[in-house]
């Protein structure tokens, strides 16, 4: 092995180690701020979607709240059911058009 070699060779395996190193750094980090912006971006949507319902079922406006739960339950594969309780536990509204369970 002549001398550029022995020079070449241990500078390209730290700069490898480097660059790895560096890349799983800023790839971690990405993924934190990601989980953290999506954490915050659901909680923030929960918040508004809990804020429509109950302006509409203070108005009285049953229909929409239910037409709120479909749309909700329809537009991910994700969720197979929604309801609201009432303070008794029982269910008030259900999604996914299976209907409102009418409790006396």
């Amino acid at each position: 092995m002549n001398l550029a070699t022995k020079i070449i060779l241990p500078i390209l395996f730290v700069l490898v180690l480097f660059v790895g190193g560096f890349t799983l750094l800023i790839t971690r980090s990405q993924r934190a701020m990601f989980e953290k912006s999506t954490l915050h971006y659901t909680k923030v949507l929960g918040e508004t979607i809990y804020d429509s319902i109950t302006t509409e079922m203070k108005l009285g406006r049953s229909d929409l709240v239910q037409e709120t739960l479909e749309h909700i339950g329809h537009g991910s594969s994700q969720i197979r059911t929604l309801r609201i309780f009432d303070p008794r536990g029982q269910i008030f509204k259900v999604g996914r058009s299976q209907g409102c369970a009418k409790e006396s």
